[in-house]
């Protein structure tokens, strides 16, 4: 896994909206697409605990700063009931025991089912997860890190940062695993 060693690159993120710091560990090559595949599709939640503690080593929490919790990117219930388990869940689990932070899957709920992002364009991204997202629970003042596996434009992330916002979050950070090269290169 080659690291990308970006440190915030939110200001590169297609959809950057609501997020304060992003951040990916490695460059999305056919190691980790089979990594990651493996993950979602070959009921392999271990596997993630064990990447989640890797992101932790890699990207340290000095970098992102105090965070209050850790928020996995929510599944629909749909789609989490046909794969078992969601994987960045438990990337999160494995974050959290680096971190020394607690995850939280209660705060942000994934109310409408959509398609698959791989082969929609930005605008098709953005659209296809308009109102995806909810929250109900204030925020206040907290400081959030969203965890995911693969940051392509940052739809996802962004979408769920601003339900984050509109309940009082001060702060919204994401993280994730790896990234495609074509998104930015500091080489």
């Amino acid at each position: 896994m080659k690291p990308t060693k970006f440190g915030n690159w939110v200001l590169n993120v297609t959809n950057k909206n609501y997020l304060d710091d992003m951040r990916s560990a490695w460059f999305y090559n056919d190691f980790l697409q089979n990594l990651i595949h493996s993950l979602k599709y070959s009921e392999r939640a271990n596997l993630g605990f064990d990447l989640g503690v890797l992101l932790g080593e890699e990207i340290l929490i000095d970098e992102i700063g105090d965070i209050d919790m850790i928020i996995p990117v929510p599944l629909h219930w749909l789609k989490k009931r046909e794969r078992g388990y969601n994987q960045a869940f438990w990337l999160a689990k494995g974050l959290a025991s680096v971190y020394a932070a607690p995850v939280d899957t209660s705060i942000i709920k994934r109310t409408q089912y959509t398609v698959s992002q791989t082969k929609l364009g930005s605008t098709e991204r953005m659209a296809n997860l308009d109102g995806a997202f909810t929250t109900n629970k204030s925020l206040e003042n907290q400081h959030i890190l969203l965890v995911d596996d693969v940051l392509t434009i940052g739809s996802t992330i962004s979408n769920c940062a601003k339900v984050l916002r509109e309940n009082g979050a001060a702060r919204v950070s994401g993280i994730t695993c790896a990234t495609p090269r074509e998104n930015f290169s500091n080489d």
